[in-house]
């Protein structure tokens, strides 16, 4: 018999615990059984929330006062982890390690060696990678095991579209995904002749053309006698400017570029200089920067496509001729193109991976990160040795591309990004970057080439 409110109150209480204790026992003995999933993506975390029903007995589930369902929810957080389809470092399993939106596979060195890059989750589940000799051979992402052989590559054809070495057509040499095109040489007598060897292999050979060399092939001698008369023709009449420099001109005009007064006297003053037009010399430096070594260092570009010489006086000049000279290129055409690394400029590099902030910029890379990709070498050397900083392998690099468009000395200007504005040299055939004015005024110098007062007067004279 209950006498009081608080032994009420307690007998209550330990009908409740010996209720819970036997739901609790019925669980453990007879186990429990999944009614629902439910999962929540949130960013960096799996939550995922299970419902379970207390089971009875065989044939009748467990109800409470109001006939329902009793059930427990539990919650089960995951944190993203990082997972490795070869478990680990297996070198002899092509694998590849993920987290969350990243993913790097193994992958054989692209150099021919037996080395290998492996991808793996470290003790911190972070993707870090490793390299790694394999004995036998690598291939494919993973190490051959001794005596086995990797699979034999179908052989591919050469063919070459003028049938070899003639020098008065212009061919294209292809072999599989590579190709080179038959091109001239910028002093206009030599041509670079790609054929295929009866071996199947892509060479090349450099002809020297009696009559001269135009687009991809020599000159015969009427076609000689037919190009300078048109020549002539075209710096004959009261107006002596050619097509190009009109067009330069034009284009000039329309971007609304204007030069300092005093830029104007150096330019006049140049002009009333000049002597005879050396056709031969203009020719050797077009498309290079040229710095007079007699003077006060005064910088010229000299255009390739006018053959005129501009005065470049500083980083806004540097930035005029950015504007009009470069030529629209794509950024799968410019990804063939070597990338070049000027040390002597002042930049700011903030990581200390020897690429500048603004180089790091144009390609996409992290300021912040000395080695973009994880995998074990910094930016600034994988870029000088030709290799992805943002992935595996080499960069796609084509000489031929370069010399079979004429873009050695040409400002290219990126037309599917923000117009980033790169510098080829004419000599090593690399890119360099100009992010601004300034940059651009650095580098040219630097790339510049010395030039006496006598040879610089024997080119003609443009101004913006």
């Amino acid at each position: 018999m209950i006498k009081n409110k608080d032994e009420e109150f307690f007998a209550i209480t330990l009908g409740l615990a010996l209720f819970l204790g036997i739901l609790l026992l019925f669980q453990g003995v007879l186990g429990i059984g999944p009614l629902a999933v439910r999962a929540v993506d949130l960013p960096d975390l799996a939550i995922t929330e299970m419902r379970f029903v207390q089971i009875a007995n065989q044939n009748l589930d467990e109800l409470d006062e109001t006939n329902k369902l009793l059930y427990e929810t539990i919650t089960v957080v995951e944190q993203n982890l990082c997972t490795d389809s070869d478990d680990g470092l297996d070198y002899n399993t092509k694998g590849t390690a993920n987290k969350g939106s990243s993913s790097m596979t193994d992958h054989c060195y692209s150099d021919g060696s037996n080395k290998m890059y492996e991808k793996y989750c470290d003790s911190n589940g972070e993707i870090k990678a490793e390299t790694y000799n394999c004995p036998f051979g690598c291939n494919d992402g993973a190490c051959l095991a001794q005596g086995e052989e990797p699979p034999a590559q179908e052989p591919e054809n050469c063919v070459d579209t003028d049938g070899g070495t003639d020098y008065y057509t212009k061919g294209t040499a292809t072999k599989g995904s590579s190709s080179v095109t038959d091109y001239c040489a910028e002093d206009g007598t030599i041509l670079h002749e790609k054929y295929c060897d009866s071996g199947g292999n892509m060479k090349a050979k450099t002809y020297n053309c009696d009559n001269g060399c135009s687009n991809g092939a020599c000159l015969n001698q009427n076609q000689n006698m037919e190009q300078t008369q048109e020549q002539t023709q075209e710096r004959a009449g009261s107006s002596s400017e050619s097509l190009e420099y009109q067009a330069l001109k034009q284009k000039i005009a329309r971007l609304q570029l204007q030069i300092s007064q005093l830029e104007q006297q150096v330019v006049e003053l140049e002009k009333g200089l000049l002597s005879r037009i050396d056709t031969a010399l203009t020719n050797r430096l077009r498309g290079r920067i040229l710095l007079q070594v007699e003077n006060n260092g005064e910088a010229w570009y000299v255009d390739k496509s006018t053959l005129k010489k501009f005065y470049l006086k500083d980083g806004t000049s540097a930035y005029n001729a950015l504007q009009a000279f470069g030529l629209g290129i794509t950024n799968a055409d410019l990804a063939k193109i070597p990338i070049g690394i000027e040390d002597r400029a002042e930049v700011l590099d903030t990581d200390g991976d020897g690429l500048d902030d603004k180089l790091e910029e144009a390609l996409g890379t992290d300021i912040n990160d000395i080695d973009s990709d994880d995998d074990g070498h910094d930016d600034g050397k994988e870029v000088k040795s030709g290799y992805n900083p943002k992935g595996d392998g080499l960069y796609n690099y084509q000489f031929s591309f370069v010399d079979a468009n004429g873009l050695r000395g040409k400002i290219l200007l990126q037309v599917e990004s923000r117009g980033e504005a790169w510098y080829v040299h004419p000599e090593n055939g690399k890119r360099y970057y100009m992010k601004d004015g300034a940059l651009a005024y650095q580098i040219m110098r630097f790339l510049s080439l010395g030039i006496t007062n006598e040879d610089l007067r024997k080119i003609d004279v443009g101004e913006f």
